[in-house]
């Protein structure tokens, strides 16, 4: 089960145009990024839900959401307003990859103390005579 829902994605992303995004598309992605928080972090369903997780999972939530905006054929037909910003047809795919790669390294710093590392130690090696 999602740390985050739909409401909480539609007021973060500030998605002024709510029927340009369906609920379908919204609840995916959250089902996403909240797989992606349980596969990368000690993160489990159990876990006490802090604001910090309530608060990435919706940012990896619109990561996704804004990827797939970009493939959408619907995206084309229409101006659309993001987080308050205009998205014309010229630079719409550039500004809808940059809302992702942020919000998406956004959620991930968020939950760097909970990241799950399998990087061994550091081995310091001299030459010797």
């Amino acid at each position: 089960m999602a740390f985050a829902t739909e409401i909480d994605v539609r007021q973060n992303g500030l998605l002024d145009k709510f029927d340009a995004v369906t609920s379908e598309q919204i609840q995916l992605c959250l089902a996403k990024a909240h797989q992606e928080i349980l596969d990368g972090t000690t993160l489990t369903d159990g876990s006490p839900v802090t604001m910090a997780m309530v608060t990435a999972e919706v940012q990896l939530a619109l990561s996704h959401l804004f990827q797939s905006l970009v493939v959408s054929s619907a995206i084309s037909a229409r101006e659309i307003r993001i987080s308050g910003v205009r998205i014309d047809s010229q630079a719409r795919i550039q500004n809808l990859m940059k809302l992702s790669q942020d919000f998406w390294e956004q959620a991930w710093g968020m939950l760097s103390p909970y990241i799950e590392t399998s990087i061994p130690g550091l081995i310091l090696a001299r030459k010797t005579e």
